[in-house]
């Protein structure tokens, strides 16, 4: 018998804590918030990945529904991997937000100043992002 090995996608349910980023008024688009959970890779004897210690998840919260769209956004990141020396990660996934279904796009980095050129970048493969709002933690 051959041993085969297989590739693919997993998807994560996941309920965490967002906020508005202070970046939110400065590009003028809805960008929601989290650290990385602290401490999570130092359970089950895992040590601390320092490197990853100061890396921020961003949310960018997509306004309209995108064909396609995790295939468009890890194209994309395939991408912007080959050709940048950037240290950002750039993934899809999906949101329940203000009790309504929104795609988004979570973004890790360290390097913030990069972000005007990613949403830009972004909005070029015709993606839209909900504008700038008022919004409590949720």
């Amino acid at each position: 018998m051959e041993n085969t090995a297989l590739e693919g996608l997993v998807c994560i349910s996941t309920k965490i804590k967002v906020a508005k980023s202070p970046y939110s008024k400065e590009l003028k688009y809805l960008i929601l918030e989290t650290d990385p959970t602290p401490g999570y890779y130092s359970k089950g004897n895992f040590p601390v990945n320092k490197k990853r210690a100061f890396d921020h998840h961003f949310y960018l919260v997509v306004k309209n529904t995108v064909n396609c769209f995790q295939d468009v956004i890890l194209r994309y990141s395939a991408e912007l991997n080959a050709r940048s020396e950037l240290s950002v990660h750039v993934f899809p996934g999906q949101m329940t937000f203000l009790n309504k279904d929104f795609q988004c796009i979570r973004i890790r980095t360290s390097d913030i100043d990069k972000m005007p050129e990613l949403i830009n970048d972004l909005k070029t493969h015709g993606i839209s992002f909900l504008k700038d709002r008022k919004v409590n933690p949720f």
